[in-house]
């Protein structure tokens, strides 16, 4: 079959006069000479050309790669320097979308480059040159990307052994090898700060490590080990100020000439090279902050394992450095903290056993100046703080528990590596809590670590440790939320505490109490601030505590540090309360003088005494720097100079005094020898009315007389509860023709309930007995408390009633197990007589 005579010839595209003249334009860029430099004005001729007609970029890029390969061959790097200006050129005017046309041509140039031999003496300079030229292009390539994706077509990952290479680097030439290490760095920054795909490349070289050239943690972490000083988070600017000053001038890399600084442009030489451990903590801080929470682990964990087996964990600031760099984000702070805890466990693996106190030791330090680190971000208030508190409390307790096994080895020296170990947790815990924003969270804490002292009673040295670290929480916790208090139950666990044997738990326990008492923060149902009165449950909680720190006062192994706690809660209390506080604790400042009284009286009868006579003073001491503090408090300079004239050469020696009357503990604390007799006493009928006189105080107790005030200060702790008849009669019905029940008042809101408590078995099994048993054995023998407890958590209307009829039984007949608080707080719990 034969073709139309007038089909027209397809268009050969390769070829042509349009083509001809790109091709042409290229060619007339080279000088006749190597060492002579690129001509401008073909090369600007040429940009304008590839600008107009974009689709012959591909065939400019492919004469440039093959005309590189050849002049490599021949060893003319003139002319290979030459191409790459041209290439440059191209970068910086067609960059964006046309990079798709000719970016496997650059790809190819580069590795070209960067695969020359750098053993043969003949050509080492010249092959370092090349890596320097080619590490400056590819910066300019990933620039010129414009976040258009490229990695579709060019394969970009390749060039990250060929920076691994540069950095370490073994050039003969110490001022060689440092340009070159300073360029691979760079080009490995310029590498990471515009890959799109952070996660990928982690996963390729941090997660799976193809081979040890490749190994992009240890190179950085190698590097950043030879600084020891902190060092700064560089912005965005300053990142591409830093990959910028790779522009070389072409005539200082021509022909043989060494790498040299450009003296007329400083600016842009090598000469101002930025040092590398700081680039080193660039590409760790951009690889960190741009990955997500499981390529930040994967991150940590290769960091740690470094740390781990070149055994590290002893250069604080290089750990901190590291730390630093990867976490800077704040949803990564609750990552951080974990995988260090891990490292905790991970430590016994890598060191011998007598190292691994000290080891852990070291990391729970690295763990505290994370913490305290100002400059690192929060995390967020979504994070628990218990997550990281429970791994804490458990090394805590497992240290106590192998501090206590070799205690018998460890005797001789001052302080264990394991008690250095937990006093490095317990600050840990309050870094930890200062750091937490979220009183919410700080409580919680605290209500698992007082659960935990309760369990751990009897393992004295574990129970001191965790109420340290409640110490630690409590001190952070300066305010709390309206609506928002202590539990009860964590009080009453304390108050409980405080009347233990042992004086140092006392001593912790009234370190506790002193923030508890702070007016910001509330154990109470009732704000101060609102002026209603306290319900019952905050009153009888108060007066436990008050209760507390009388008993405190002549515990006979008491040091004088527990005096000025003692000291110090009564103070937070009266600071707490005001002028209030009065009607509580001056009964308690003269039932104490009262004792003291009569301890002195003892002493010149030789009779047994209470406290030993240098203990006393310390006691008097104590009450008198209180009434003293009040004279300050309320402005009352009668009460002033009469506490001074009582206390004349009086003062205890185990609790020097300056002016303000300050307590600082001594070592020869209840030395007899030091000891002053006692004498003379505070008397109520000489302070009182030196109160009553001030008019503050006066307005304060417009309800009170002198005689009054007089009947309060009966013996506190000896006098017993006045009963108050109570009109709810309780009566027991003794018809057996029915079914026996309790029988209240007739009230709706509680009698339609009370049928549920039938007694009738009960009374069978005691018929011997010719008198009714009592309420509280009738109940106990029921399980109420369990009643009680289950009919809380289900919510059902019965609860109420139980908790009434709970609260007509008298005050010493509380039920074993039933704690106190769930006691009604507003029904009087005076005593009913007792059913026969």
């Amino acid at each position: 079959m034969m073709m139309l005579s007038g089909t027209p010839k397809k268009k050969n595209l390769a070829g042509g006069k349009r083509q001809t003249k790109g091709l042409k334009l290229v060619k007339e860029i080279y000088p006749p000479q190597e060492e002579s430099e690129i001509n401008v004005n073909q090369l600007d001729a040429l940009l304008k050309f590839l600008s107009m007609n974009p689709d012959k970029i591909f065939d400019v890029g492919k004469y440039l790669e093959k005309r590189v390969g050849k002049e490599l061959h021949r060893g003319r790097y003139g002319f290979v320097l030459v191409s790459m200006d041209a290439l440059n050129s191209m970068l910086r005017e067609c960059h964006s979308n046309l990079l798709n046309f000719y970016s496997n041509s650059v790809a190819s140039i580069l590795l070209k480059l960067y695969s020359l031999d750098t053993q043969k003496a003949s050509t080492a300079i010249q092959a370092y040159n090349m890596k320097v030229v080619a590490t400056q292009t590819f910066a300019r390539l990933m620039k010129a990307r414009n976040g258009y994706n490229i990695e579709s077509t060019t394969d970009l990952n390749v060039f990250v052994r060929h920076f691994v290479e540069m950095i370490n680097n073994k050039a003969a030439d110490p001022d060689t090898k440092a340009i070159i290490r300073d360029c691979g760095f760079k080009g490995l920054l310029s590498y990471i700060v515009n890959l799109e795909d952070i996660d990928n490349f982690i996963a390729n070289y941090v997660d799976v490590v193809p081979d040890e050239k490749s190994n992009v943690i240890n190179t950085l972490l190698t590097t950043l080990s030879t600084h020891e000083s902190p060092l700064k988070v560089s912005s965005l600017e300053e990142i591409e100020g830093i990959i910028n000053s790779m522009a070389i001038p072409t005539a200082y890399l021509s022909g043989s000439r060494h790498i040299a600084p450009n003296p007329q442009n400083d600016s842009q030489s090598l000469n101002k090279i930025v040092p590398s451990h700081q680039i080193a903590f660039d590409c760790l801080q951009q690889l960190g902050c741009n990955s997500s929470a499981i390529s930040t682990k994967s991150l940590l964990t290769s960091i740690f394992g470094y740390l781990h087996s070149n055994q590290m964990w002893n250069r604080p600031e290089f750990v901190r450095n590291c730390i630093r760099a990867v976490s800077s984000k704040a949803v990564h702070t609750q990552i951080t903290a974990l995988q260090l805890l891990l490292q905790l466990d991970r430590a016994e693996g890598f060191v011998d056993a007598a190292e691994v106190p000290a080891t852990k030791t070291l990391i729970v330090n690295a763990l505290i100046s994370f913490f305290s680190d100002e400059s690192s971000p929060s995390g967020n208030a979504s994070e628990p703080m218990i997550e990281i508190l429970l791994p804490l409390i458990r090394h805590l307790q497992k240290s106590a528990e192998l501090g206590e096994k070799n205690a018998a080895e460890n005797a001789e020296k001052k302080e264990s590596s394991q008690q250095k170990l937990q006093k490095k947790i317990i600050h840990c815990i309050g870094k930890l809590s200062r750091r937490v924003s979220d009183p919410s969270e700080k409580i919680e804490s605290i209500s698992y670590l007082m659960t935990k002292v309760e369990q751990k009673r009897g393992q004295v040295t574990v129970q001191h440790l965790l109420l340290e670290a409640v110490v630690q929480i409590f001190e952070q916790l300066k305010e709390l939320p309206p609506l928002r208090v202590i539990p009860p139950e964590t009080v009453d666990a304390l108050v409980s505490l405080s009347n233990e044997e042992d004086q140092t738990t006392r001593q912790i326990v009234l370190n506790i109490f002193i923030p508890l008492l702070n007016p910001n923060i509330q154990y109470r149902s009732t704000s101060l601030s609102s002026g209603e009165e306290l319900d019952e449950r905050t009153k009888r909680r108060d007066k436990a505590i008050r209760k507390s720190l009388f008993k405190q006062l002549f515990f006979t192994n008491n040091l004088p540090i527990n005096y000025v706690l003692i000291f110090n809660t009564f103070d937070a209390l009266l600071r707490l309360y005001g002028a209030k506080e009065l009607e509580h604790t001056l009964p308690i400042v003269f039932h104490v003088e009262d004792l003291l009284r009569n301890n002195a009286n003892k002493l010149k009868s030789n009779d047994p005494v209470t406290a030993p006579p240098a203990m006393a003073q310390a006691i008097h001491s104590t009450m008198a720097t209180y009434l003293f503090e009040v004279a300050k408090l309320f402005g009352v300079p009668e009460l002033k100079e009469h506490v001074e004239k009582v206390m004349d050469g009086k003062w205890s020696r185990a609790l020097s005094n300056t002016k303000a009357l300050s307590f600082h503990t001594r070592k020869d604390h209840w030395n007899a020898k030091k000891a002053v007799g006692l004498e003379v006493f505070f008397e109520k009928d000489k302070v009182i009315p030196m109160l009553l006189n001030n008019p503050y105080l006066q307005a304060s107790f417009t309800s009170l007389s002198l005689n009054d005030i007089s009947q309060l200060l009966t013996k506190p702790m000896e006098k017993e509860r006045k009963e108050k008849e109570n009109d709810l009669k309780v009566t027991v019905s003794s018809d057996r023709r029915r079914t026996q029940t309790i029988d209240l008042p007739r009230n709706s809101s509680v009698e339609r309930n009370l049928h549920v408590w039938k007694f009738e078995s009960f009374l069978k099994t005691n018929e011997e007995k010719s008198l009714l048993p009592s309420p509280s054995a009738f109940l106990k023998t029921l399980s109420f408390e369990d009643q009680v407890l289950s009919s809380q958590k289900k919510g059902e209307r019965r609860f109420n009633s139980l908790q009434h009829v709970l609260s007509l039984l008298p005050e010493m007949e509380v039920l074993p197990g039933l704690n106190q608080f769930t006691r009604p707080p507003r029904l009087s719990h005076s005593s009913v007589p007792v059913l026969n």
